[in-house]
């Protein structure tokens, strides 16, 4: 597995939020982010990975393609890749994801 590129940006709350595209020695190009925990918590008011998702994509996908290149005339990829439209979202626990990104060292 290796991190092909990542990023950090703002999202919900302007909370900073990790994402990365990586590639994996079983599933090939991933999308994988970290999400908000929501308030109502105890692990909540944070962005963590274990409340991420992932994301299969195409192997010639990059961030700047994922978020700003249009799917079609008012859709970004990443937006429709977030509706399901765009990838296939991978139904994975978000321990997973936590410990993906945790060996990839994000």
């Amino acid at each position: 597995m290796k991190i092909i590129e990542q990023k950090t940006s703002a999202a919900d709350y302007d909370l900073p939020c990790k994402e990365a595209i990586v590639d994996h020695d079983t599933m090939g190009r991933l999308y994988i982010a970290e999400g908000f925990g929501g308030l109502d918590s105890l692990e909540g008011g944070q962005m963590r990975w274990k409340h991420g998702f992932a994301i299969k994509i195409e192997k010639s996908d990059t961030l700047e393609i994922l978020h700003e290149r249009l799917w079609n005339d008012e859709t970004t990829y990443y937006q429709a890749m977030l509706a399901g439209a765009y990838g296939e979202i991978l139904n994975w626990q978000g321990y997973m994801i936590e410990m993906l990104a945790c060996q990839l060292g994000l």
